[in-house]
């Protein structure tokens, strides 16, 4: 919950496995949903964003500087899709290099 928002960001991975083996849409990716901030009643929510892998990154709505990055989406021996590998940075959205050292004469 971002205090100064008025939605709640959600992140779930769906995978189709078990239970959820008929899942349609979304099967296997990383998706964000957001939802009005209602405190404990029902509240509509709304999908913004369905991601496989990526590298670039993703800014969560409603977040200065925050990035969600699947990293990867994960299978055991048998292939079956078991979970996803994320991260969630935040901060400047561009990396600042390492200062170096001043060269001596």
């Amino acid at each position: 919950n971002n205090p100064s928002s008025i939605r709640d960001v959600f992140i779930m991975f769906n995978a189709k496995t078990g239970i959820q083996s008929g899942t349609v849409e979304g099967g296997n990716q990383v998706m964000v949903v957001t939802a009005r901030v209602s405190g404990m009643s029902y509240a509509g929510s709304t999908l913004v964003q369905k991601i496989t892998t990526n590298t670039a990154g993703y800014s969560l709505p409603g977040f200065t500087n925050t990035v969600l990055y699947v990293d990867a989406i994960n299978s055991d021996a048998t292939g079956t899709v078991t979970h996803a590998s994320i991260r969630i940075e935040t901060g400047s959205l561009c990396p600042t290099p390492s200062p170096t050292n001043v060269p001596t004469p």
